[in-house]
């Protein structure tokens, strides 16, 4: 009986490229089931390990005006090196996303992260691409929705 490996081509060549993953994707999405445990459990760990990278350029983080009072208090009782973070906000849900890109396509952070309510299949598309542009990563933070 014949197995067909469907990642990688020669499963026996050390060397060899996985076939059926992009490897060009540079945009992760985490969706929490709630804001409280989840910040504390997931992402301030998560953050702490970004802000400490050995890339020079800065962890951002983009968010509504709404909500930057809280998650830079918040980011104070974390462990994140707040000397490599930038915190930048715009008004509304559309307004972080144009902020997003804009940040991604410049390459002048290492990874940039939006706190957003959500984003549709075009909207992710033009992160990737601006992410891209800019050799960085995006990180796209919501909580669930119902």
């Amino acid at each position: 009986m014949q197995t067909q490996n469907t990642l990688f081509e020669n499963c026996s060549d050390t060397k060899a490229q996985p076939s059926t993953i992009t490897m060009e994707e540079r945009i992760s999405e985490v969706i929490l089931p709630s804001l409280g445990f989840s910040m504390a459990a997931l992402v301030a760990p998560m953050l702490t390990q970004l802000s400490r990278s050995d890339d020079h350029r800065w962890l951002t983080l983009v968010c509504a005006n709404l909500q930057a009072k809280d998650i830079a208090q918040w980011l104070k009782t974390t462990g994140v090196v707040i000397n490599n973070l930038l915190l930048l906000t715009a008004e509304n849900n559309e307004g972080c996303l144009n902020l997003s890109n804009k940040v991604l396509a410049a390459g002048n952070s290492h990874t940039v992260i939006n706190w957003t309510h959500g984003i549709d299949q075009k909207a992710m598309a033009q992160l990737e691409q601006s992410a891209s542009a800019g050799d960085c990563a995006g990180i796209i933070i919501r909580q669930r929705k119902g």
